[in-house]
């Protein structure tokens, strides 16, 4: 039951950390005006959807979120028994 519910949470905040991330990545190509879409153009989803695809799987991303993971276990199972 521990694996599952560590599970379920480490895709959860995979997904919202790498969506997190993904935006920022974005906003920070956009402020800088780099040059970097110019392969093709892009509309405003595409661009996110790209930013998203390349920090879902920076060890960054993966190692944040197993420690919050762990940490909402934690502090759930703490809330509970408490």
């Amino acid at each position: 039951m521990l694996f599952i519910i560590l599970a379920v949470l480490f895709v959860i905040n995979h997904l919202l950390l790498s969506a997190i991330k993904g935006k920022h990545r974005y906003n920070m190509i956009e402020k800088h005006q780099y040059d970097y879409y110019d392969s093709r153009p892009r509309n405003y989803l595409g661009k996110l959807a790209h930013n998203f695809g390349r920090v879902i799987f920076l060890p960054t991303t993966f190692y944040g979120s197993i420690l919050l993971a762990v940490i909402e276990y934690f502090g759930f199972h703490f809330l509970i028994i408490d």
